[in-house]
C-alpha cells in the first residue's frame, strides 16, 4: 500500500518503486537520531593514537582469514544468493511455478519466484539476534560448527538431489537461510575472544573480506551454468568446515605464538594465536 502508484502530496513524493528510496532515507535518519541520542555515552576508542598500519596488523593472524572465510559462507553467499535466486527459480522451476500457482506470463512467474526467494531472505536476515543469543548462552564455537554442518548437509541436496522438486528445494533453502542468519552472529561473537583490543578493526576486515564474496560470487556465476550455483556454495562451505575443525580440534593443542595482548578489563586470560607468517 505504501508503494502505490499514486503520487503523494501532489507529486512532491513520488509513488510506485520511487517511494522506496524516500522511505529508506526517512528510516535511516530516524535510526541515526536513535543512535545519536540513545547510544551509551561510554564509547571506548582503543585505536586512538595508533597508526593505521597497526589497524591492519591483525591480517598477519590466521584467525582473521579463517573468520573471513566463515563470513563469506554465511554473509557473502547470502548476498549473492538473494540476487541469484529469483532467476534460479525462473530458469529451473519456471514450469512448476506456472502449474502450481496457475500463472502464465513471465512477469508473474518472476513475481512468484521473488516470493519464494523471500522465504530464504527472512530467516537469513532476522535470525541474527537468535544467533547472538545462542552464542552467548552456549558457545559461539559450538553454534558455528553446527551451522556449518547444517549448511554442508543442505549443500548436496540443493546442488542436485532435489532440483526436480520445487517445494523440497524451498524447504532446504529456508534451512540454509536459517543457518546463515545464525552463523553471522556466531562469527562476530568469536572476534572479541581472540582480538579484544582490535574488535573494530578485525570486525571491519572480516566484514570487508566476507562481503567481497557477495560481489565476486555473482560475477563467477555469470560464467557458470545455473546448476553450478550451489556447487560453488557447497565447495565454500566444505572449505570453511574443514578449516574450522582443523583449527578447533588440532591446532588448539599445538604450541602457538602470542596473539595481540588483550585488554585485562575485557578478557581475564590471554588467548594465544598463530601468525600466518610463522
Amino acid at each position: 500500500m505504501l508503494c502505490r502508484r499514486a503520487e503523494i502530496l501532489g507529486g512532491l513524493i513520488p509513488g510506485g518503486w520511487r517511494f522506496i528510496p524516500i522511505l529508506y532515507s526517512v528510516l535511516m535518519i530516524g535510526m541515526a537520531a536513535a543512535v545519536w541520542f540513545g547510544a551509551p555515552k561510554n564509547d571506548p576508542t582503543p585505536a586512538r593514537g595508533r597508526p593505521f598500519r597497526d589497524m591492519l596488523a591483525p591480517l598477519a593472524y590466521r584467525r582473521v582469514w579463517q573468520y573471513s572465510l566463515h563470513y563469506v559462507v554465511v554473509f557473502g553467499a547470502y548476498v549473492a544468493l538473494l540476487l541469484q535466486l529469483p532467476s534460479y527459480y525462473v530458469n529451473i522451476y519456471g514450469n512448476e511455478i506456472r502449474s502450481t500457482f496457475g500463472v502464465m506470463e513471465d512477469n508473474q512467474v518472476l513475481k512468484y519466484a521473488s516470493f519464494m526467494t523471500a522465504i530464504f531472505i527472512f530467516p537469513a536476515s532476522l535470525l541474527r539476534p537468535l544467533g547472538g543469543y545462542l552464542s552467548d548462552k552456549f558457545s559461539a564455537v559450538m553454534v558455528l560448527g553446527l551451522v556449518l554442518l547444517t549448511m554442508m548437509l543442505a549443500g548436496p541436496l540443493l546442488s542436485g538431489l532435489i532440483t526436480n522438486n520445487m517445494m523440497m528445494f524451498t524447504f532446504w533453502i529456508f534451512i540454509l537461510g536459517c543457518g546463515m542468519g545464525i552463523g553471522k552472529a556466531a562469527v562476530y561473537k568469536l572476534i572479541p575472544t581472540h582480538f579484544p583490543r582490535e574488535v573494530g578493526s578485525v570486525g571491519g576486515l572480516v566484514g570487508l573480506l566476507g562481503a567481497l564474496g557477495g560481489f565476486v560470487l555473482p560475477l563467477m556465476w555469470g560464467y557458470l551454468p545455473t546448476s553450478a550455483v550451489f556447487q560453488v556454495v557447497k565447495a565454500l562451505t566444505a572449505m570453511s568446515l574443514v578449516w574450522f575443525f582443523i583449527d578447533e580440534l588440532w591446532l588448539q593443542n599445538m604450541p602457538v605464538s602470542s596473539s595481540p595482548k588483550p585488554e585485562p578489563q575485557l578478557v581475564p586470560t590471554v588467548t594465544s594465536d598463530m601468525q600466518i607468517s610463522s
